[in-house]
């Protein structure tokens, strides 16, 4: 019988993506690399590996542990010499079987193969969501073209996903000519000893320590002064607000990444980071700013849901 797991996993399909992905622009070379790593070696070099495999609502997917993760993560780092970026791990997959090996390598190319179907499925799913969420936009715009509008994100500790280590949150009016966003930055202070380089790094306003019952209080309190709620990935970080104590439920809620799907010309369908949404919608930023700070997040994701918004609403 399957249980709910409530450990931390990686998807696999998400890291072989994302870690070729990155680099397919800027350093072809590096790209080809990393393709190569998760090639038809990768099962030789790996096949005393077990994997968790683990059903979310878009699909079976198959994932790895914290541990494999590092260690694969780190293996490719030496390779290519180059630091990777973080795969957005997942929590409350539904697990199948823990401890999954693959005999051969036949066993392990069938299940990515059937695991790649179940991928482009999910991806016409999110093109049928994203159509749903901008209607819901521009419906929402015509009837509240001054809405106030507040763009949050959570930081957490990789190792446990139930530590949170920043909450960063931006607010905004529509329909505002000054165009003023007001930034916040809450550092949880009972969590300082776990690892965060970014933590001192807002570079929109003045970081305030706090626990996380205060910042959950005043992030409270501001989300029910404001009618839309903006985020990047939406459905994990409204997660992570319930659980520290703050309801989103019946506030209308938009993801910029989702949005993005089918308000930016070019690669339909597929999601993109926040770096790549601010170049793609021409919004000038600072190179140096750490996105991976909350507050930062917050700030430019308002900037881009700002942009898709005047995309949604103009003539075409």
């Amino acid at each position: 019988m399957a249980s709910a797991n409530p450990d931390i996993l990686y998807k696999f399909v998400s890291m072989r993506t994302k870690w070729t992905r990155c680099f397919e622009e800027d350093k072809p070379d590096i790209a080809k690399t990393v393709r190569h790593f998760f090639g038809r070696q990768f099962y030789r070099k790996h096949k005393h590996s077990t994997y968790v495999i683990g059903e979310l609502p878009d699909g079976i997917f198959l994932f790895v542990k914290p541990t494999m993760y590092q260690n694969l993560k780190k293996k490719i780092e030496e390779l290519i010499e180059e630091t990777l970026p973080d795969v957005r791990p997942t929590t409350g997959a539904t697990v199948i079987e823990e401890e999954k090996w693959f005999p051969d390598k036949q066993s392990f190319t069938e299940f990515l193969d059937a695991n790649r179907e179940e991928h482009y499925k999910s991806a016409e799913r999110r093109q049928q969501e994203a159509n749903t969420s901008l209607r819901r936009l521009r419906k929402t715009l015509k009837a509240s073209p001054g809405a106030k509008i507040l763009a949050f994100n959570l930081v957490v500790f990789e190792g446990d996903h139930n530590v949170v280590l920043e909450i960063g949150y931006t607010r905004t009016t529509l329909g505002d000519k000054t165009n003023q966003k007001r930034a916040f930055h809450y550092i949880i202070k009972e969590n300082l000893r776990y690892e965060n380089k970014n933590r001192n790094r807002f570079e929109f306003g003045i970081s305030e320590r706090m626990s996380l019952k205060e910042a959950a209080a005043k992030v409270q309190e501001q989300v029910a002064a404001v009618d839309i709620l903006v985020t990047y990935g939406g459905a994990q970080d409204a997660e992570l607000l319930d659980c520290c104590g703050i309801s989103v439920t019946e506030k209308i809620m938009f993801d910029t990444q989702l949005l993005a799907v089918v308000l930016i010309q070019g690669r339909r369908q597929h999601f993109r980071n926040l770096k790549q949404l601010l170049v793609e919608l021409e919004i000038p930023f600072d190179e140096n700013v750490r996105l991976y700070n909350s507050g930062n997040y917050a700030y430019l994701n308002t900037a881009v849901f700002l942009k898709l918004k005047d995309i949604a609403i103009s003539p075409k």
